[in-house]
């Protein structure tokens, strides 16, 4: 409803796209039916009254535990291959939206929001879209379901960014906490699978803390232990 209203219905906006919720599109015999779906009507200058044949410009897929998977590999393998130009999902559970481009057949992320940001992202960064009244609730939610450990972790890679203005590395944090590699990093991999932090692929000292700040832990002072 939010890019509808101001992309396709042009309250603000351009109105040159046609935005649909769970419409099937057909392409090469396959269907597909993601949660949102988008056409720039350059491209498909109206709606077709069945089944569209046109690859859609952006689809956006709403994250579920029953389809997370799903969604976040398979669907998104199947988008990039049929050459679906912009990819979001947006993951209720933690209240974030994670925008990708297709850049040579391969999905880069080109925008990560949560809570009640201000979405200006890629198809459409032309207008600002507020997340806030996405939930149901005004923006409020209780807080994240996090491990002991995860607490910890969050609360160091808080601190750290405030302290040194970027986020920890690994080996870092495997030297406060006194812990092995391995372990340091199947649990960062596990949080961002959760969706409490998000990295860049192949870039050093990418965590992004997606958990709002007020449901950050402490870090509480501790005996390192010498390594």
């Amino acid at each position: 409803m939010t890019v509808g209203g101001a992309y396709q219905l042009g309250h603000q906006g351009p109105g040159d796209w046609w935005i649909q919720g769970e419409n099937d599109f057909e392409f090469c015999g396959e269907v597909y039916r993601p949660d949102a779906i988008g056409w720039r009507k350059s491209r498909l200058p109206r709606l077709a009254k069945h089944r569209a044949t046109v690859v859609p410009d952006w689809i956006c897929e709403v994250l579920s535990p029953s389809t997370r998977r799903h969604d976040l590999k398979t669907k998104a393998a199947a988008y990039a291959r049929i050459g679906v130009c912009y990819r979001w999902y947006v993951d209720p559970d933690v209240r974030t939206l994670h925008a990708f481009e297709l850049k040579r057949g391969r999905w880069v992320e080109c925008g990560v929001f949560c809570e009640t940001d201000t979405v200006c992202a890629k198809p459409f960064e032309g207008v600002a879209l507020s997340m806030a009244d996405w939930w149901g609730g005004k923006g409020q939610t209780s807080s994240p379901k996090m491990t002991g450990r995860q607490q910890e972790f969050l609360a160091f890679i808080h601190e750290y960014g405030k302290i040194h203005g970027r986020s920890p590395s690994e080996s870092e944090i495997c030297r406060y906490f006194g812990l092995t590699p391995p372990s340091v990093h199947s649990a960062i991999v596990r949080m961002e699978k959760a969706g409490l932090i998000a990295r860049s692929a192949g870039q050093a000292r990418s965590i992004r803390i997606l958990v709002a700040e007020p449901d950050i832990p402490k870090l509480e002072n501790r005996k390192r232990s010498k390594t």
